[in-house]
């Protein structure tokens, strides 16, 4: 139930060791993890070399009996990262999808001028993931897995579609700007179904900053 209300869902384990090999993970390797949850992200991690964010007073503290130094940040705010310095490699997978605020009737929006001047969105991973993105050395590695499109956009012009909605063209745009995105695949989200969830994930592998040389998704939807 906490899981549903904060969505948080764990990332399913072999995603995960997939998501840490694609990073070049190994215990020599500075990884700043936003959205750590249970650390699952963190398997091959030395906690020592990790900065680990985590807002759940719970999961913070199953991070914490395994070693880590943890703060307990609103990692979609402004600043965030800051803590983390320069890292070798971010790794996230944060929840995803609208929120809405304490009223309960309004949807959140996040104000990104921090990252790129006249951008904001409403989209939580979004947020996340290009705060987190600031504490990647130029040359570093990092691994997102965001929330995908609809299962149900099943051929690539309805893909395609769908990536040109305005939330994820607004966004993609801004990372392949910015990132140099060097792999990007769908994953079904049948792995998560157990916990009581089953959308789609994308995950993102960018190898430095500056642009991509991949189109984007919206004009060449990921595989």
């Amino acid at each position: 139930s906490t899981s549903v209300e904060q969505q948080a869902y764990s990332t399913p384990a072999p995603l995960a060791y997939l998501a840490s090999r694609a990073a070049g993970i190994d215990a020599t390797t500075t990884v700043y993890e936003p959205t750590a949850g249970n650390g699952i992200l963190l398997m091959e991690t030395n906690p020592k070399n990790a900065v680990v964010n985590e807002l759940n007073g719970a999961r913070a503290a199953v991070l914490r009996a395994q070693g880590f130094k943890v703060t307990q940040f609103d990692a979609s705010k402004p600043g965030t990262a800051r803590s983390a310095g320069k890292v070798d490699a971010v790794i996230a997978n944060p929840p995803f999808g609208t929120v809405k605020e304490a009223d309960g009737t309004t949807t959140r929006r996040f104000d990104m001028k921090d990252v790129q001047p006249g951008y904001e969105t409403a989209e939580i991973d979004h947020a996340i993931a290009l705060r987190s993105l600031g504490a990647m050395k130029d040359d570093g590695r990092a691994v997102l897995i965001l929330g995908s499109v609809a299962k149900t956009a099943a051929s690539e012009q309805a893909r395609s579609d769908a990536y040109h909605g305005k939330a994820k063209r607004e966004f993609f745009k801004v990372l392949y700007d910015n990132y140099k995105v060097s792999d990007h695949y769908t994953v079904s989200g049948d792995l998560y179904a157990k916990q009581g969830a089953a959308w789609p994930v994308d995950t993102i592998v960018i190898r430095g900053r500056g642009k991509s040389s991949l189109p984007l998704p919206a004009v060449a939807p990921p595989r």
